[in-house]
C-alpha cells in the first residue's frame, strides 16, 4: 500500500498466481462497509486497486482508520488504512 496514512488516495498491490475471483471492500473501524472496491475476475499476474477515499455514494469519508479486506482463491486478507485530514 502507497502511501499510509494518505490524504487522498491509497493504492493497493497484490500478486495473484492464476486468474482468480477477487472480491475487495473497505471497512471502517467498527467493521460497516464502506464500499465495495472491486469484485470480479482478475487474471494472474501484478494487480493494483486504488481508493479515492469515498464510500459507496461517492462521499469522501472523514480521516480516520480504515481496514481493506481483500478475498481470493480461498484466502483474506486484511490492512490497516489511515487516512489523514
Amino acid at each position: 500500500m502507497r502511501p499510509n496514512p494518505f490524504p487522498r488516495s491509497v493504492a493497493l498491490a497484490y500478486r495473484l498466481n492464476r486468474k482468480v475471483q477477487v472480491d475487495c471492500a473497505i471497512f471502517d473501524a467498527s467493521g460497516r462497509l464502506i464500499r465495495n472496491l472491486y469484485v470480479g475476475s482478475q487474471n494472474a499476474g501484478e494487480q493494483t486497486l486504488t481508493w479515492d477515499r469515498k464510500d459507496g455514494q461517492g462521499r469522501n469519508v472523514n480521516a480516520g482508520v480504515y481496514f481493506a479486506r481483500l478475498s481470493a482463491d480461498r484466502q483474506t486478507t486484511q490492512v490497516k488504512l489511515v487516512v489523514l485530514e
